[in-house]
């Protein structure tokens, strides 16, 4: 089940220089009424991390233009902070590397909520 559109919507995309350290930055905006929320937690919902993977997954079939990536292994996975939609209705997914060793990190200006590191 793809969760761009149900969990979230892509609200802006920045594609990054080689010389900012290449990969991309996608502003996503988290759909706060989703079932997913209802269902994680009632009354104060949080992103569930295996949506945060799944949402790295589906951002780097985009930025790759390629529907055939997935997962195969995560080396580094740190949760650093809850991520509330109604508190961080829009957070940054950043994207670097390549798709043998994709870095990604979710963040709210200076507010760091998660950081990966996978190969798809």
């Amino acid at each position: 089940m793809a969760l761009l559109h149900s969990l979230y919507h892509i609200a802006a995309q920045t594609t990054l220089s080689e010389g900012e350290g290449g990969g991309a930055v996608y502003r996503i905006a988290l759909h706060p009424d989703s079932a997913i929320y209802r269902a994680h937690f009632p009354g104060r919902p949080i992103t569930p991390g295996a949506c945060m993977i799944q949402i790295v997954e589906e951002l780097a079939r985009q930025y790759f233009a390629d529907v055939t990536l997935h997962v195969r292994s995560i080396t580094n996975l740190k949760f650093l902070a809850l991520l509330e939609p109604q508190h961080h209705p829009e957070v940054e997914v950043v994207l670097s590397g390549t798709p043998s060793l994709l870095r990604a990190t979710f963040r709210d200006g200076s507010l760091l909520f998660a950081r990966l590191t996978l190969s798809m």
